[in-house]
């Protein structure tokens, strides 16, 4: 896959923005941007990676009428997808819905 690769997560039901921010403090990313509605939050990594879970990522975070909308993609320029952008979308969705 050439260019910016974004994977979309609409979460609901979900924790608040603030909760939300917290957790992914703890899973590791820091907070690049806060505003009152929405987070952008990076996650350092290798530029030189052959799996996606060791690549730097940008992930954004607002709040949606129904809960919390997720975004995440690569911070930086990738040639091919492996699928864990994905799984770490999930990942991160789940963590962040209300029980």
């Amino acid at each position: 896959m050439w260019g910016w690769k974004t994977v979309d997560r609409q979460v609901s039901p979900s924790v608040s923005l603030d909760e939300a921010r917290d957790i992914l403090i703890r899973e590791g990313f820091s907070e690049h941007v806060k505003n009152p509605s929405h987070v952008i939050m990076k996650r350092s990594g290798t530029v030189l990676a052959v799996s996606g879970e060791k690549s730097p990522i940008e992930l954004a975070i607002a709040e949606a009428e129904t809960g919390l909308f997720l975004q995440l993609r690569y911070d930086m320029f990738v040639l091919f997808d492996t699928g864990d952008l994905g799984q770490l979308a999930d990942s991160l969705a789940e963590k962040l819905r209300r029980s």
